[in-house]
């Protein structure tokens, strides 16, 4: 038997990886066509960095605090009684 997924598709979730793709290709573009500062290619970076960050946010929390359906890989959250019994017994 063999188990077919259907890959769901998120707007927001292919907007950041897009947006963070141009940032990484523009600041290396920058990078190699000229002589930079490490100040100037930490600046170039900036972007880049803020926009991985949101991809992995949105992947997390991004659909009313769950995690995005679109991702790669499933998120596995434990579940609130779980946690409240972990804390209650000091694990």
């Amino acid at each position: 038997m063999t188990l077919v997924t259907t890959k769901i598709n998120c707007e927001e979730l292919e907007r950041l990886k897009s947006r963070a793709a141009s940032a990484f290709l523009e600041a290396q573009g920058v990078r190699f066509s000229r002589d930079v500062s490490v100040y100037e290619d930490a600046e170039l970076y900036r972007e880049w960095n803020q926009l991985v960050f949101a991809v992995i946010k949105h992947l997390l929390v991004g659909h009313d605090g769950d995690a995005c359906p679109a991702g790669s890989r499933p998120i596995i959250r434990a579940k609130r009684l779980e946690i409240q019994l972990s804390r209650s017994l000091g694990l």
